[in-house]
């Protein structure tokens, strides 16, 4: 019995001091480095005709300045904090009037680094103009370029984190023009367009191999017949347009054959999604937290193998919460993955799940 009491204690210490890293109230810090790849910025990872990518998602009111200059936090979803949470941001803001305009700096908080800076036209740091920088964690530049009357304008260059150009976009007036391209997970997305989005794209691989081909006309209108290959190099599908309506689909086997039934996109499935959740995500009792309910939104990717992964938190709750979801989400059994004309693809979820302590 002697020897029982002391191996229990021991015991609770242990199972105390494991959950304490997880669910105590004051370690903000595990929290943050477990979830940043959630909420990391990306940038736009294709071309559009027009425009790109938003500058920011941040909520600022003219209020928040102080002669004329702003100093705040952010979490991770460009959500404004007090001062006194500062220590758990992820951003930090720093603006201040530059003659007609705002410069504005934002910073990865807990790096001390630069996020990225630009002008403004307005005190909400809404429409951008002249310069624009955007930064890495690493510091390694991640886009760089210019607005003009709030839309991108002249030409801009992307990088990936070890500094290779990724993109090469000149604008109009926000239109994409001339040669453009934009690299993505190896795969390149390549355009020649005139000044009003006439033109064409077309995608390969990294070893060359063409995934589509296709023609615009004058405001980036899809025409003509639009080619589609899977990566073994197949014709995959064909789609027939007139000036960006789409007339037709015709759709090939893996032999070449015309297929007659019907193809179109089938959505990944998984059994029971919301029982599943609700029986793996649990709040644990330790959890001393204000909240009692809400919800988390996520983004996930089904790959073509039936697993979920490119988890990305679009709503978040807390932390806390927003981590329950997400190790639970890439944890689960695979799924069946979605079909696109016959072939088996990936494919994109949007999952909003609440919360209700009982």
């Amino acid at each position: 019995m002697k020897k029982t009491i002391p191996a229990l204690c021991s015991l609770l210490l242990y199972i105390g001091f494991s959950i304490s890293p997880l669910w105590g109230q004051m370690d903000e810090s595990y929290f943050q480095n477990k979830m940043a790849p959630y909420y990391s910025l990306e940038p736009s990872s294709y071309i559009r005709i027009r425009g790109d990518s938003i500058i920011s998602d941040r909520k600022v009111k003219v209020k928040d300045y102080v002669r004329d200059t702003l100093r705040t936090y952010f979490d991770y979803l460009w959500r404004p904090l007090g001062k006194k949470n500062k220590g758990v941001a992820a951003y930090f803001t720093y603006a201040v009037r530059a003659g007609d305009y705002w410069q504005c700096n934002d910073y990865y908080n807990h790096f001390h680094k630069k996020l990225r800076w630009g002008y403004f036209e307005d005190q909400q740091l809404t429409i951008p103009v002249g310069p624009f920088r955007q930064y890495y964690d690493n510091g390694q530049m991640q886009q760089k370029g210019y607005y003009k009357n709030g839309t991108k304008s002249g030409h801009w260059e992307w990088f990936n984190q070890e500094g290779q150009l990724t993109g090469d976009v000149s604008y109009i007036n926000g239109v994409a023009t001339g040669y453009c391209f934009r690299v993505t997970d190896g795969d390149t997305v390549i355009r020649r367009l005139d000044s009003l989005g006439a033109g064409y794209s077309y995608k390969k691989l990294a070893d060359g191999r063409t995934l589509f081909q296709g023609k615009y006309l004058s405001g980036g209108l899809e025409d003509s017949i639009w080619n589609y290959y899977d990566e073994a190099g197949r014709l995959w599908y064909t789609e027939q347009f007139k000036a960006g309506k789409q007339l037709a689909v015709v759709c090939y086997d893996t032999m070449g054959a015309v297929m007659t039934k019907d193809t179109a996109f089938q959505q990944a499935e998984f059994k029971d999604l919301s029982g599943y959740l609700e029986q793996n995500v649990h709040l644990p009792p330790v959890l001393n937290l204000d909240i009692s309910s809400g919800r988390v939104v996520v983004k996930f990717r089904v790959n073509k193998l039936g697993d979920v992964d490119k988890i990305k938190v679009l709503e978040s709750l807390e932390l806390r919460y927003d981590y329950l979801l997400v190790l639970v989400l890439e944890k689960m059994p695979k799924w069946k993955p979605a079909k696109r004309y016959g072939r088996i693809v990936e494919s994109y979820y949007v999952l909003p799940f609440h919360y209700e302590r009982r």
